[in-house]
């Protein structure tokens, strides 16, 4: 194993470590290193499973619409962002039942935030044994990392609301699957290799606005948790 290699597996390993671990740290550390070692583990199980799903869908969907971006949005909800964020997001709520601490929303997110970056790490770590460049994963996959997190957060931020709230806000159980899936599809259909003569200001420019929207959605569900009163009162 080469150098070059050694050094792309340590960041696709400590980007998503260094990123989880300060979620974790900003909500209070609401479990331990070993409820934290689990959920990056359990996370971390999904990659494979969700690309033998992928894989087994895009044979079907290949060419389904003619129109280059909206094609490559249904392709990559469908082979990607939905199997993707469908098992990560098992995983966290997996992880919260093992927590038994549903009241902090603290608890949920940084669970959520845990798992989804043990997604990413052995993602990018594939990624490294691959085809993939160096540059890409010293700079693609510790951006993924912040991105998978904050999807994690976002979806385990809506679950928390529909399961304090009941069916006053039913509607958010919906929302902590499609919100994160429809950014992360439109993120990745950002990267696309543009056809000749096509507007490639479009998945740009939609990624950009997906990619801002994940982090405001992210940051502003961290701080609404942070202020939720825990059950002594405190904040």
């Amino acid at each position: 194993m080469s150098s070059q290699t050694i050094i792309m597996l340590l960041v696709a390993l400590g980007g998503p470590v260094v990123v989880a671990g300060g979620v974790w740290y900003w909500c209070r550390r609401p479990f331990g290193p070993g409820a934290f070692t689990l959920a990056f583990f359990l996370g971390a199980l999904v990659v494979l499973p969700a690309i033998r799903l992928g894989n087994g869908v895009e044979p079907s969907i290949a060419g389904l619409i003619e129109h280059y971006y909206l094609n490559e949005l249904i392709g990559q909800f469908l082979t990607t962002a939905l199997p993707e964020e469908l098992g990560k997001g098992l995983v966290a709520l997996l992880m919260i039942w093992i927590l038994r601490k549903t009241p902090a929303p603290l608890t949920w997110l940084a669970a959520g935030a845990v798992s989804y970056c043990g997604f990413a790490c052995l993602e990018g770590m594939l990624g490294a044994l691959g085809n993939e460049g160096l540059l890409k994963t010293l700079l693609g996959r510790s951006i993924g990392a912040c991105f998978h997190c904050s999807w994690g957060i976002i979806m385990t931020w809506f679950a928390w609301k529909g399961w304090q709230q009941g069916q006053s806000r039913f509607w958010t159980w919906p929302f902590a699957l499609l919100v994160p899936t429809a950014l992360h599809t439109i993120g990745n259909a950002s990267l696309m290799e543009i056809p000749p003569g096509a507007n490639e200001h479009l998945p740009v420019l939609s990624g950009m606005a997906a990619g801002l929207i994940t982090l405001t959605l992210a940051g502003r569900s961290l701080y609404a948790a942070r202020r939720v009163p825990t059950l002594d009162g405190a904040r």
